[in-house]
């Protein structure tokens, strides 16, 4: 899907880090969770220049039992100097659902994985998917769970791990924290009615609209 997007901009499908961060492309990080070394990995041009973009944004998807998890391949070389062959990756919601310290911090060992950069030279603004404020207007899921016991404690425990706050780092950063509703939807809910679909949309732009008013008055 991330190789069809990218060719209907006319960039090559396979593009790896390294070809991505020249000067016309973005600064883009990408997050995953090295299961085998127990940690988070921020992959872009300066961690990981050699393994393909759209293979990054796959790993970092990468849900038990909803999507498999992704295995280094050798020819994508080390990470940070490391090496990752053989290692399994799966979702960096695991390790860190919401790392607004990645921008908003200037620590040096932050600056080797986003680059030498001034994080006060402007605003920093972190969505948060909050699932402690319920979406205004719209009942029970309208999903069904799966029939599997096995699959159905997966999907709690997908739901529970990606709620994690990192609540130290928002402490530190409350004016960079947009806090949007999604009490009520699961993260596994890929299929959801257009009503549920259009309350959540809305949900997030009335999120946006009231932290614009609080902050830029």
């Amino acid at each position: 899907m991330v190789q069809k997007e990218l060719e209907a901009k006319h960039i090559d499908p396979d593009i790896t880090w390294k070809d991505f961060s020249l000067p016309i492309r973005p600064d883009v990080s990408v997050l995953t969770t090295d299961v085998d070394d127990h940690e988070m990995v921020v992959l872009n041009a300066r961690t990981a220049p050699n393994i393909p973009v759209a293979m990054s944004v796959r790993m970092s998807m990468s849900i038990p039992f909803v999507w498999r998890e992704i295995v280094w391949d050798a020819s994508w070389g080390t990470y940070r100097d490391k090496v990752k062959t053989g290692h399994r990756f799966v979702d960096g919601g695991v390790l860190s659902n919401f790392p607004i310290r990645l921008i908003a911090d200037a620590d040096p060992e932050t600056a080797k994985i986003m680059g030498d950069v001034d994080p006060a030279a402007a605003g920093n603004l972190g969505f948060l998917l909050d699932e402690g404020i319920m979406v205004a207007g719209i009942g029970p899921s309208d999903t069904r769970r799966p029939r599997l016991r096995t699959a159905d404690r997966v999907t709690r425990l997908v739901d529970t791990m990606m709620g994690s706050n990192d609540a130290d780092a928002m402490r530190s950063h409350p004016s960079a924290v947009c806090r949007i509703p999604v009490g009520g939807y699961g993260t596994t809910e890929f299929r959801m009615s257009k009503e549920r679909m259009d309350a959540l949309i809305e949900s997030g732009r009335q999120a946006m609209r009231g932290y614009l008013r609080e902050h830029f008055r």
